[in-house]
């Protein structure tokens, strides 16, 4: 591998409350989390059933409590497998038994990863992004970033179907109806919401309540948009 940066487009994730979740659960428990992890998924065409990226340009780097996953912008469909498997990732920890929330941010940036070494300002931007600006249990994104993107128009339009724009302007990857369906099959869109009301039933703590609050918000709208018939009925989706 040479030492330069590598221009990509790059997703850093925080789970949240991971120092409660070492203290209340067995290694085993904690293992099996990173285990889905680490799991590697395809995002493919809906016509060839072919990747829309090669796992050999998906990268990840898991340390200790922070996620990174990026592909390099040099590969076509960058961006939009990269929102894809984002949203995968966080409706697979929230269908765990005992569901796991993560924060985080995605930008374009230049990153130089060799093994356990990983550093610059693309991998500094986005962990900025995700602990100034997500706040909430949210993977954001700007529309500046979105619009970087020189994905095929079937890929970016699957990207743009993921994305909403949020409160403050930022647009988060929207997985409530991908786990609502899915979660359908195993119960665990029912524990999913019954987890967020357990929380918001018991603690006190301001800052763990705006998370579930914002959860809670959320996933109420969910039931309302799958009955319309649309995956993201929502007047604030991705506009050009």
């Amino acid at each position: 591998m040479s030492d330069e940066y590598v221009n990509s487009y790059i997703a850093f994730l925080d789970i949240l409350g991971f120092k409660e979740l070492v203290r209340s659960h067995t290694c085993p428990e904690i293992v099996k989390i990173f285990d889905e992890i680490n799991t590697q998924y395809l995002i493919t065409c809906d016509e060839t059933h072919q990747p829309l990226v090669s796992l050999d340009n998906v990268h990840l780097k898991v340390m200790s409590d922070s996620i990174c996953l990026y592909i390099p912008t040099s590969v076509d469909n960058s961006l939009p497998v990269l929102v894809g498997l984002c949203a995968y990732l966080q409706v697979r920890l929230w269908r765990l038994e005992h569901p796991i929330l993560v924060r985080g941010g995605i930008v374009q940036g230049d990153i130089y990863a060799n093994g356990d070494v990983t550093f610059g300002t693309g991998l500094t931007n986005a962990y900025l992004l995700e602990e100034r600006n997500a706040k909430v249990p949210r993977i954001i994104i700007t529309k500046e970033t979105v619009d970087s993107c020189t994905a095929d128009p079937a890929s970016k339009a699957y990207m743009e179907m993921l994305l909403i724009r949020d409160y403050d302007a930022f647009y988060f990857i929207d997985s409530f109806v991908m786990l609502y369906v899915w979660g359908q099959k195993d119960g665990s869109y029912i524990r999913f919401c019954d987890h967020i009301q357990k929380i918001l039933n018991s603690t006190t703590d301001d800052s763990v309540r705006e998370k579930y609050l914002y959860l809670e918000s959320k996933i109420n709208q969910v039931p309302y948009r799958v009955k319309s018939g649309e995956e993201n009925p929502c007047p604030n989706k991705l506009q050009a």
